[in-house]
């Protein structure tokens, strides 16, 4: 279960005492934003009470209103709270007695969460029992919870995995939008790929992958609300720190913009996607679900 602060436009609630007005808003929230559709009203922070406005999700998937908000919260001046599902006392059963001892994932989550015998107990019946989506329902945490639900194209364990292996970055700049793990080294060759957004703070985000050719590892990652030309700003820079290395934009949409600022910046080298002997246009171009 999570909470964040939001603010909008509210609903009609004359009439309903202060406890019936928080009642009508607990039921209504949640009911339309549990699956992350949208909700249709939020409601202002002083029409109700100044310290107390919450958007309360579970889980579902890397997008959707509530998973936008909550990406957003640090922007919008709002704060985040996660709860576990170990935060209820309910959640416990007593062991059965063939219950096998811990497994190195569950001892791993006992000792740093203080959990019980039976509250293990019972994550192994709800793990049991929904498989894939207790990650979803039952979460442990504010981030694989979003990746390990909804509907994902790519395998949720190697994503989990590689996360786990990444580390923190060694450099992070510009207010954290780039993330520095292995600096630019001289002779090595890379290349960036770009999936350009529109750049405003309602918008998606705009993410550029720094990779070594050679060895396919993740250099350096740029993440954030960049209108075209300064995508296209900071990708030359990025770009000449590794190397002057080639950089790959996706030109749908956004991408148009961004190539266009490429150019006038005369960037030496930018990918081109070829046909027939021929450069047909710049850039690379996605399904539209990339």
């Amino acid at each position: 279960m999570f909470n964040i602060l939001s603010q909008g436009v509210v609903p009609s609630y004359q009439g309903l005492s202060y406890q019936q007005m928080r009642n009508r808003v607990s039921q209504d929230v949640f009911k339309n934003a549990l699956w992350g559709r949208p909700i249709g009203y939020f409601w202002h922070v002083n029409e109700l009470r100044p310290d107390e406005v919450a958007l309360k999700s579970t889980a579902n998937g890397a997008g959707g209103l509530f998973y936008e908000e909550w990406q957003r919260a640090e922007e919008t001046g709002y704060t985040r709270h996660f709860f576990p599902w170990w935060f209820d006392a309910a959640y416990a059963i007593e062991p059965p007695a063939n219950f096998a001892p811990l497994t190195e994932e569950e001892a791993e989550l006992a000792a740093v969460n203080g959990l019980k015998p039976e509250q293990i107990a019972w994550r192994r019946k709800q793990w049991a029992s929904l498989r894939g989506l207790a990650v979803q329902e039952y979460a442990e945490d504010p981030v694989s919870c979003f990746r390990a639900s909804g509907e994902c194209v790519f395998d949720v364990e190697a994503v989990e995995q590689a996360l786990q292996g990444s580390g923190e970055p060694l450099e992070t700049r510009d207010n954290q939008r780039l993330m520095i793990w292995l600096p630019a080294q001289p002779g090595r060759e890379y290349v960036i790929g770009v999936d350009p957004a529109g750049g405003g703070v309602e918008g998606d985000y705009s993410c550029a992958e720094v990779i070594d050719r050679e060895l396919g590892t993740q250099c350096a990652e740029l993440h954030g609300h960049c209108p075209p030309r300064e995508l296209a700003q900071k990708l030359v820079k990025l770009g000449k720190e590794y190397n002057t290395t080639l950089l790959a934009v996706e030109r749908n949409n956004h991408g148009y913009g961004v190539l266009a600022c490429l150019r006038t910046l005369e960037y030496p080298l930018v990918f081109a996607q070829q046909g027939q002997d021929r450069v047909v246009d710049v850039g690379g171009e996605s399904s539209g679900d990339d």
